[in-house]
């Protein structure tokens, strides 16, 4: 057997079973290796399906191990030799009987026992060729089959072997007796030293320690980055304790880079951004590898890292980009995040063309960059062929099938989004395949059904929350992975601020959404008090758990006030990101908050006008930027409806803010004619202005018909929206009283009144509003 020369990764998996020896007493025993299962295995569909894929755990190379494929040659298989050997002379398997996650753990970080120790009775100069063999650095192995069987060969010929290494005073004799010129110009220049004076040498010293801490902390990140992907390679099992583990070495780490100096600035603060890359944690990493280049550490695969995180960096910009009705301010967002992260990337993506082994997998992210969707596909798959436990490749399929469902329904193309969301699901069950511990995986898919749902927006109160609740428990595997994963804690309380929204609008109790959503944005700011999105995650639930006090006559200032501060420690994070969508998110929910403070200081007997132009000031600084957000223009109108009916409660003059208001409503209304929530709101303007036209003493006439015409027409379509029944009763009693100022009978319009509010506490019996308007039609019948 070892006069067999060793091949390549892809020519041999060799283990004692694989090693037949064939012979008779009369002739010399003939090995034969029986299975290049390597072969076999990296043409299959995915790790998982053979479970060796990579070899068979107890006789890999730790370099195979680690997924160092560049640094994969004949070595590798000097070690299965090695380990093989080990077994057979030591009577037992290397590192003994344990499981192969443990075990691929041990490779990477443990030497074997040497053999001399486990099998005492073996000779020294064949344990130490068995030790050599097994060498966890490659360059200290056998540089082929070749040599170690012609060291063996030595051995049993009692000659002095290779592996035994010889003394430094005889290395030296040696050297200086076949070297004798170069030997005395040694001694010449070390003459010359003290002229050449002591910065050269400080210089060379320098640079060796430098190598020296960046192969270390090299070792250290690719020992950390292989420990979790084996952990999320495992079969479905909590992986916070290699989580920990490797959040303890990155601690250590930190302290023996703050130890060594200055000198380990760049090499400490790339091992430190790998870790964090592993982790998830992109706005550590970036920050990290960001240090480790300015200070002139700009390795290929710290290129690549900052590539990718740029590169993701660009892509959640980009998202948000449809939110922009303008199409100038639209190109002008893209340039600017073209000039911020898409350009950098590919810069970065094209240094890394250097890494050994990044290969499709580089490319796939490059074409991804640049929009090449269907190349990027390919170029996935042929990663994945290459090296089937690539997860990484599913997961830019997965992006890239999300990226086109969501294209598809905005376009309402449900043909389309059906098809995507197909692939996507096949890209994802592929992932889960080969890496069924990630939480990443479990994020991914349920911010899909996430992002799925914002696509229902015309009818909310009518859809069915089926999205979220698949969302949700997407996060909760997430969070079964790892419960200290940040981002699943923010998605999933995003989620559920969505559920206690429609529950909200449905008339029910949306108390335990709520109460959720705070507790998992809680939970990701105690772990890192650091995140723009999980303040902004607080601020959202705090404002929802707000405006449902509001709605039930209790005081909500306080929740405001957190809500105001939450918003405050994201704003500087949230407006530097460069994504469009946190951006225009972030402002509505802060202009959203100055206006619940309007609404609940007027249910408590105080003037909320000023809450209300505040909130108003705030969003006319939105519409400036993009005059032509839906969005941002409904914001504006229920702002200045609001502000109107405050100012006509309160002896304003509404006019303005109603003109402005219905204008809003009605452009909205062109482009979506059957939105409740909008008729329902212009319904209010038209009512609004009818009693004020009433104090006036002037014909409401048109206005009230005009506002029972939008109401007929949201009834049809939503029989069971409260807030419809609500501005039906509001308009009757307008009616009433413009009746008893003419004099005529006001007895069917407080008919309808009385019936359309109790039917609208009926649907909705928590919102305090309705309870006012039934106390106010009560004072208008008893003044009769």
């Amino acid at each position: 057997a070892l006069g067999v020369q060793a091949g390549t990764l892809e020519a041999l998996d060799l283990k004692p079973q694989n090693i037949l020896i064939e012979g008779a007493e009369s002739t010399l025993p003939h090995p034969y290796v029986t299975d290049f299962g390597l072969v076999k295995d990296l043409d299959s569909k995915g790790l998982t399906e053979t479970g060796t894929a990579l070899g068979t755990p107890r006789y890999m190379s730790p370099e195979l191990v680690q997924g160092r494929s560049g640094l994969v040659d004949a070595r590798a298989d000097v070690y299965a030799l090695g380990a093989t050997m080990y077994e057979v002379f030591g009577g037992g398997p290397v590192y003994g009987d344990i499981s192969d996650v443990d075990l691929l753990f041990r490779i990477m970080k443990e030497d074997p026992h040497p053999l001399s120790r486990a099998a005492p009775s073996v000779p020294e100069d064949l344990a130490l060729i068995v030790q050599t063999c097994m060498a966890r650095e490659p360059g200290r192995r056998y540089p082929s089959a070749q040599a170690l069987a012609e060291d063996l060969d030595r051995y049993l010929q009692a000659q002095p072997i290779w592996a035994r290494r010889p003394t430094l005073g005889y290395r030296l004799r040696r050297g200086l007796a076949r070297h004798r010129n170069l030997a005395a110009l040694g001694g010449l220049a070390l003459l010359a030293l003290p002229a050449l004076g002591t910065w050269s040498f400080a210089s060379l010293s320098r640079s060796r320690r430098q190598a020296q801490l960046a192969a270390d902390f090299g070792q250290r990140a690719q020992a950390m980055e292989t420990q979790l992907r084996l952990a999320f390679m495992a079969p479905p099992h909590p992986i916070q304790p290699q989580i920990d583990a490797v959040s303890l070495e990155m601690t250590r780490l930190e302290e023996d880079m703050r130890k060594s100096g200055p000198i380990a600035v760049g090499p400490g603060n790339w091992a430190l951004g790998e870790g964090h890359m592993a982790l998830g944690q992109t706005d550590r990493a970036m920050s990290c590898l960001d240090k480790a280049w300015a200070a002139g550490f700009q390795t290929p695969a710290s290129a690549f890292t900052r590539g990718r995180i740029l590169l993701q960096e660009f892509v959640d910009g980009s998202e948000g980009l449809y939110l922009i009705q303008d199409e100038k301010r639209r190109q002008d967002e893209l340039a600017r995040l073209e000039t911020r992260f898409k350009r950098p990337a590919l810069d970065m993506l094209h240094r890394a063309r250097a890494l050994p082994g990044a290969g499709a997998l580089l490319a796939a992210n490059i074409s991804f960059l640049e929009g090449r969707e269907d190349d990027a596909l390919r170029e996935c798959e042929a990663a994945l062929l290459a090296e089937p436990w690539r997860f990484e490749a599913c997961i830019i399929q997965i992006k890239i099938w999300v990226g086109r469902e969501q294209k598809a329904i905005s376009l309402g193309n449900a043909g389309l989004a059906a098809e995507a969301r197909m692939r996507m699901e096949q890209a994802f069950d592929r992932a889960h395949t080969i890496a069924p511990s990630h939480p990443i995986l479990w994020m991914l898919h349920g911010t899909g059904w996430l992002d799925r749902s914002k696509g229902k927006t015309a009818f909310i109160v009518l859809q069915p929350a089926e999205e979220l609740h698949h969302a949700i428990s997407d996060y909760d595997h997430a969070l079964a992975l790892s419960p200290l994963w940040v981002s699943a804690f923010n998605n999933r309380s995003e989620a559920q601020c969505r559920l206690a929204a429609i529950s909200q609008m449905k008339g029910e109790d949306p108390g335990a959404w709520i109460q959720r959503a705070i507790e998992d944005a809680d939970s990701s700011l105690r772990i890192n008090s650091d995140q723009p999105r999980a303040h902004v995650a607080l601020a959202r639930a705090l404002a929802l758990k707000a405006d449902a006090m509001v709605d039930s006559g209790q005081e909500a200032g306080a929740e405001l006030d957190r809500c105001v501060s939450s918003l405050a420690k994201a704003k500087p994070f949230v407006l530097s990101s460069g994504a469009v969508e946190d951006a225009e998110s972030f402002d509505v929910q802060e202009v959203m908050s100055f206006g619940m403070k309007g609404q609940n200081d007027m249910h408590h007997g105080r003037d909320g006008r000023p809450s209300f132009r505040n909130a108003i000031a705030s969003v006319q600084r939105l519409l400036l930027r993009d005059p032509h957000a839906m969005r941002t223009i409904g914001i504006n109108s229920n702002l200045g409806m609001q502000l109107a009916d405050a100012e006509d409660r309160l002896g304003g003059d509404p006019s303005p803010m109603l003109q402005s208001a219905q204008a809003g409503f009605e452009q909205i209304l062109k482009t979506a004619p059957n939105n409740v929530q909008v008729l329902s709101d212009c319904a209010e303007v038209h009512r609004i202005r009818a009693s004020h036209l009433v104090k006036l003493k002037q014909d409401p006439g048109p206005e009230l018909d005009q506002a029972e015409k939008l109401i007929a027409q949201g009834l049809k379509l939503a029989p069971q929206f409260h807030e419809l029944y609500q501005a039906e009763g509001r308009t009757a009693l307008v009616a009433a009283r413009w009746k008893r100022v003419n004099g005529r009978s006001e007895t069917k319009s407080l008919a309808l009144a009385r019936t359309s509010m109790r039917r609208a506490k009926a649907l909705n019996p928590r919102l305090a509003e309705l309870d006012e308007d039934l106390r106010e039609l009560k004072a208008f019948e008893s003044h009769s």
